[in-house]
């Protein structure tokens, strides 16, 4: 970066990048080796790769939009299984105090209907949240910027190590 110059954020593409860079892990170059049988009938896989965080520069306001998104998410996630051990109970519950009653079915067909409700307000939620703030780019969209696009493009994959 050339002295004078300020970076901007890449998620809003017009304020300064005065906020902690979004990271962004990738890992690449996975490699499996067998090594020598320790027994006759046992063998070992050695799996190796390599590893890199990308900064992504970002302002502050887009900073604290992507953190109210993961409060958003997290509530969202706390509701669902509150609402989920709500149905297993109120089931337990109908069960037991009115066995014939038509109520205890519903209980599910309800809790289910409330965490599709929760879903939508969630990604309507999140956009709202984008919109607000200015932001063209949200987290989903890392996978394009400059360094990570590079690294997925040789074949790199997302998250700190492969999977298995």
């Amino acid at each position: 970066m050339t002295e004078g110059v300020t970076e901007r954020c890449w998620f809003c593409d017009t304020r300064p990048a005065d906020g902690d860079p979004y990271e962004v892990h990738l890992h690449g170059e996975v490699q499996r080796t067998s090594e020598p049988r320790v027994h006759a009938y046992m063998s070992t896989t050695r799996l190796t790769w390599r590893k890199e965080t990308v900064l992504v520069p970002r302002c502050s306001l887009c900073e604290k939009a992507q953190q109210r998104i993961g409060v958003a998410v997290g509530l969202y996630i706390v509701l669902a299984v509150v609402g989920l051990f709500a149905m297993v109970g109120g089931l337990a519950l109908a069960d037991r105090l009115a066995p014939d009653s038509p109520w205890g079915a519903l209980s599910p067909i309800l809790t289910l209907g409330l965490v599709i409700v929760g879903f939508v307000w969630l990604h309507r939620r999140s956009k709202a949240i984008v919109r607000e703030f200015g932001m063209v780019r949200d987290t989903s969209d890392v996978a394009q910027y400059g360094r990570a696009k590079q690294l997925l493009d040789a074949g790199w994959a997302l998250g700190e190590e492969p999977p298995g």
